[in-house]
């Protein structure tokens, strides 16, 4: 069993469980976008969030305008499929997972967040590796 913070309402439409929605909510097979980006002004030291979207700037989308006006540095990088991405995604998060976050900052994916920035240049020339060349 997963422990995790959830609102009632994501529990009643299926969203919120890490582990139902590595299996219900993901796309494995179409190209997908794996983003970072720096949260400033958490507790007057920025965090950081990593995860995973069908659409370039997905995350403009899911974040409302008064979240994602304290977003810096993002990062997209276009994927082959889902599955790839959301691998990624996990391995980051196994990865650095002592330097995970774990307060609710965003109205949701708060399991993808870190408190420092945990990327390191070999990281990042690592996803480059596995990007899509459009």
């Amino acid at each position: 069993m997963t422990d995790f913070e959830q609102k009632p309402n994501d529990h009643l439409t299926g969203k919120g469980c890490p582990s139902c929605a590595e299996i219900q909510n993901r796309d494995l097979v179409t190209p997908s976008y794996l983003y970072y980006f720096r949260i400033n002004g958490v507790n007057k030291t920025p965090k950081y969030k990593i995860g995973v979207t069908l659409k370039k700037y997905g995350i403009y989308d899911r974040y409302t305008k008064e979240e994602y006006v304290n977003f810096s540095n993002l990062k997209e990088w276009l994927l082959p499929n889902g599955k790839t991405a959301y691998e990624l995604e996990q391995h980051f998060l196994n990865k650095y997972k002592s330097d995970r976050y774990y307060k609710q900052i965003l109205s949701s994916g708060n399991t993808e967040l870190f408190s420092c920035d945990v990327l390191t240049d070999e990281d990042i020339a690592y996803i480059e590796s596995l990007t899509l060349k459009v």
